[in-house]
């Protein structure tokens, strides 16, 4: 389980980023310092950081067929071939694999993204929860109704 850092902010307004809790924890080092006034991305180094210690899932190998293209591989099997991967891309998709495997550290990002995107991210959610939620009432009345 990948946990967030703790954010503390300090008496001259900056940030510090602990593993542990310092109250907890008497002489407890910050992992970092964010300066005053940039407590957003105090938030999203909160989120990101403890999610780049984590191993790669995905790896990038040539074509082993007639495919043009790279081969992405996941367990040592291929499972996608596309033409536009590079490095970059492949670290995203790592970093994106290990996010959503973190709800505390991307809930940390989402929250840094302010209020305004959070609104917007909230009624994406019900909607598609909504949508979700109907497809599984449908669901358990058809198997009701074969009972």
């Amino acid at each position: 389980h990948i946990r967030r850092l703790r954010i503390r902010e300090q008496d001259d307004g900056s940030y510090a980023l602990y593993s542990r809790d310092p109250d907890l924890e008497e002489g407890t080092e910050p992992r970092g310092i964010v300066a005053k006034n940039e407590g957003s991305f105090a938030l999203m180094a909160a989120g990101v950081l403890p999610l780049l210690a984590e191993g790669r899932s995905y790896w990038m190998r040539a074509s082993q067929t007639s495919d043009p293209g790279k081969e992405i591989c996941r367990y040592g099997h291929a499972i996608a071939n596309l033409r536009f991967t590079d490095d970059e891309a492949l670290t995203i998709f790592n970093f994106c694999d290990v996010l959503v495997r973190s709800p505390e550290c991307l809930a940390a990002i989402l929250e840094s993204s302010g209020a305004r995107v959070l609104r917007i991210i909230g009624k994406i959610i019900a909607r598609r929860l909504g949508v979700w939620l109907a497809d599984r009432a449908s669901w358990l009345a058809k198997r009701a109704a074969r009972k």
